[in-house]
């Protein structure tokens, strides 16, 4: 009985809890930012409430695999951490003055910037909760409770200005990417058959040719490839994605080693995170296994 209970959390703690998949930190003379980022859309409550010299963002319904902390030496706030709490993720801000915290969603809720900057209005105002949508932060509904501070939104204008000047550059960039990632899928493809690939078979409407290509595990290899004069560097396997371009000049074979090597981290972010998401479902079907035997 006690196995059953067991497995059951566990699985409704990864159907319904978002986990925090990343944090970054940017500090500049007047402000603070806390960029998160999920492995799903975040819908949950944001509320603040405020005590002298302590600042504390709740975020329903999320959830971070490893506690955060980080010292700065800051004007405005001195330390930041996260931690897991019963209702979700606790964000603390050890602050000397009085900050106001203001919170910018993306368009499909897969990232949360928490900007602080100094406060210019009393620490003893009522505290508000933030009901977001997809698109911009609503007005916040205020309560009656001591001790708590607003959570604020973004001026619409700024948001205008920033954030949409922001998804416009990354849907075009997205559809480059994509174009040619169609491109290369297509032609790549490996024959089960003879294990080459049919796309030399019709190579020269697009001049399309391999300068070298290294296995990184069973699944993945690096490819650097000339299509039309312009180089590639490339990971193709479970994810195709394009790493490195080059336009005004000839990359040459020996070159292929030192080009990835400046691309290792990349390499490394993507091939951790499919390592993670395969665990993820291996640990589903073992647990979903165990539920139906008892």
């Amino acid at each position: 009985m006690i196995r059953f209970f067991l497995v059951i959390s566990l699985l409704c703690l990864n159907l319904f809890a978002v986990s925090i998949i990343s944090n970054n930190l940017y500090d500049r003379d007047d402000r603070v930012d806390l960029m998160l980022s999920f492995d799903a859309p975040f819908n949950g409550e944001i509320s603040q409430q405020k005590l002298p010299n302590i600042t504390t963002v709740r975020l329903g319904n999320t959830n971070i695999e490893k506690p955060y902390n980080k010292t700065l030496l800051h004007d405005i706030v001195q330390e930041i951490s996260i931690k897991n709490s019963e209702v979700g993720c606790e964000i603390q801000f050890n602050n000397k003055k009085a900050i106001n915290v203001i919170a910018s969603k993306t368009v499909d809720g897969y990232g949360l910037r928490l900007r602080i900057k100094l406060s210019a209005i009393s620490q003893t105002e009522s505290p508000q909760k933030i009901v977001e949508d997809e698109h911009e932060l609503k007005n916040i509904v205020q309560s009656n409770q001591p001790q708590s501070v607003p959570l604020q939104k973004q001026n619409s204008q700024e948001l205008l200005n920033i954030d949409l000047e922001k998804y416009i550059y990354v849907i075009s960039l997205m559809i480059v990417l994509i174009a040619i990632l169609l491109v290369v899928k297509r032609y790549f493809n490996t024959s089960k058959k003879d294990n080459q690939s049919w796309l030399f078979k019709d190579k020269s409407a697009f001049n399309i040719s391999v300068v070298s290509q290294k296995m990184l595990d069973q699944k993945n290899k690096a490819m650097l490839i000339e299509l039309n004069g312009v180089y590639y560097l490339v990971m193709i396997g479970n994810s195709n994605i394009v790493l490195d371009k080059f336009t005004n000049k000839k990359v040459e074979e020996n070159e292929f080693e030192d080009l990835l090597s400046k691309n290792q981290a990349e390499l490394d972010t993507f091939l951790e995170l499919e390592n993670k998401n395969s665990s993820l479902d291996d640990f589903k079907l073992k647990a979903s296994r165990e539920f139906f035997r008892m």
